[in-house]
This record gives structure tokens, C-alpha cells and sequence, in this order.
């Protein structure tokens, strides 16, 4: 999977392979997924949501 620099803006494809990477994970049932595998899609979902949660803030003049 590619990921963006971390300064970057999310982007709708980002978005999309993240969620089709999770679709992946899923449809091997729970304990099959490889753990090294696990753990780089929770790292890419951590880091697009904080980059999600950046623009959005960024978008509204750094309030909520």
C-alpha cells in the first residue's frame, strides 16, 4: 500500500485502499491475518485518521 508523507492532505484514494485492505483482513476471519501485516494496517489507519483529524481541524481554523 502506499501512503503519503505524513504532512500531506488525505486523499479519497487513500481513503479507499485503507478500507479495502481492512475489507482483506476481515474476509480471512479473525486469527488469520499475519501479525506483521495487523500491525502495518493499524499503523496506515492510525496515521491516515490523525491526517484526517489534521485537515479537519486546519479546515475549521484549528477549532472545535
Amino acid at each position: 500500500m502506499n501512503h503519503a508523507t505524513h504532512d500531506a492532505p488525505a486523499c479519497v484514494r487513500e481513503i479507499a485502499n485503507l478500507l479495502a485492505w481492512c475489507r482483506r483482513l476481515s474476509e480471512r476471519g479473525p486469527g488469520n491475518a499475519d501479525p506483521a501485516e495487523l500491525a502495518a494496517y493499524q499503523q496506515a489507519k492510525h496515521q491516515l485518521l490523525a491526517r484526517l483529524t489534521h485537515d479537519t481541524d486546519a479546515g475549521e481554523g484549528g477549532q472545535r
